[in-house]
């Protein structure tokens, strides 16, 4: 059968399931109070939460998300987008999606959102209308204007294509930056994680690889034979060596006691790795990525900043911090109709603090 044909049958089967459930059933942006009242989402994909936060008929109505939602997040920037963010729950599963079935049904979900098999896995008892966000598509860009799409027809609300300007105006603006002055193209690194001693970088098809390739950047880990078909791999010190980054950005959680930061890399105080030899850490261009309504390293509602955040860091001469925090306010205003106060902007971008 046709893919499209398929995917619309999957929405309209959805779709009325979710009106037989006491979801929404919208003939446009506006929703009577009574049916938002009636709507009750739990998410387990915690980038997804960032998403619902873009369309104000849904945010209210998340009454559980993953926990990672709130520890791979800014606390600051959740609350001014949504005050009671605080009051979802999270009891229902742990950080590793194993989840509790009777705490779970508690919650009366009238829609279950997840993010593919592993996600999935854990829902078999559960009997409840079910979204799956795991689209075929390593593009932040692309992913995100689908994510959007895939929200507004599954609430049956017209798609604000909100995504579709944001990355209009990204694009033409990193063409600006990336064509002024000089242009060498740099190679930078993708760590993904650095937990434990244990790096793992983004190579080939992976959502790392595609930020530093829309930004003008070449993935020092995009080689043949690594990371084939994981997108993510363990890599070892001498291979860094080898590779030699220009850049290096680190995906950072910051959660645990274990975690590695830019500071710990350009201080050299990594037990037992030598980082100074690296070009990256000799030009201090070694970076913690943001967290706003979620972690700036996957593709997420914020997604559209990372590319400007990341050549803001590299070229500031080209593209002023001053210029990128306007940005994120003009940002946050249009896409959460939120008012982002400059200590929090500046609290967004600052790099992780070390002893």
């Amino acid at each position: 059968m046709n893919k499209k044909i398929v995917y619309a049958v999957f929405i309209s089967v959805l779709g009325l399931s979710l009106f037989a459930a006491g979801q929404k059933e919208s003939h446009g942006a506006e929703t009577s109070e009574r049916e938002q009242q009636h709507t009750r989402i739990v998410n387990l994909s915690p980038p997804v939460y960032s998403m619902l936060l873009t369309f104000p008929q849904l945010a209210d109505s998340v009454v559980g998300v993953n926990p990672r939602t709130f520890s791979t997040s800014n606390p600051q920037v959740l609350h001014i987008v949504n005050s009671s963010a605080k009051n979802i729950d999270t009891s229902f599963v742990n950080n590793d999606f194993t989840i509790n079935v009777e705490s779970l049904a508690s919650l009366h979900p009238s829609l279950i959102i997840y993010y593919g098999a592993f996600e999935k896995k854990n829902l078999a008892n559960i009997d409840a209308p079910m979204l799956n966000m795991h689209l075929k598509d390593m593009n932040p860009q692309t992913l995100t204007e689908k994510w959007e799409a895939l929200l507004a027809d599954t609430f049956r609300i017209k798609n604000p294509e909100r995504f579709k300007k944001q990355w209009q105006e990204t694009n033409i603006l990193t063409e600006k930056i990336l064509h002024t002055g000089e242009h060498k193209k740099l190679k930078a690194l993708f760590i993904f994680s650095y937990l434990g001693g244990k790096i793992t970088v983004s190579g080939k098809n992976s959502y790392g690889d595609a930020f530093l390739n829309m930004a003008g950047f070449e993935n020092s880990a995009a080689v043949e034979g690594f990371a084939d078909g994981a997108g993510q791999a363990a890599v070892s010190m001498e291979q860094i060596h080898a590779w030699n980054p220009d850049v290096i950005f680190i995906n950072n959680m910051r959660v645990g006691k274990n975690v590695i930061a830019a500071a710990h890399i350009l201080q050299n105080k990594v037990d037992g790795s030598d980082w100074s030899f690296i070009t990256a850490v000799k030009e201090k261009h070694v970076f913690d990525i943001p967290q706003g309504t979620y972690s700036w390293g996957m593709p997420c509602a914020d997604s559209p900043l990372v590319l400007l955040w990341m050549l803001m860091k590299v070229y500031p001469d080209r593209y002023t911090e001053t210029e990128f925090k306007a940005r994120i306010k003009h940002y946050y205003k249009e896409m959460y109709a939120a008012d982002l106060p400059d200590a929090v902007i500046s609290d967004m971008l600052k790099p992780i603090a070390i002893q």
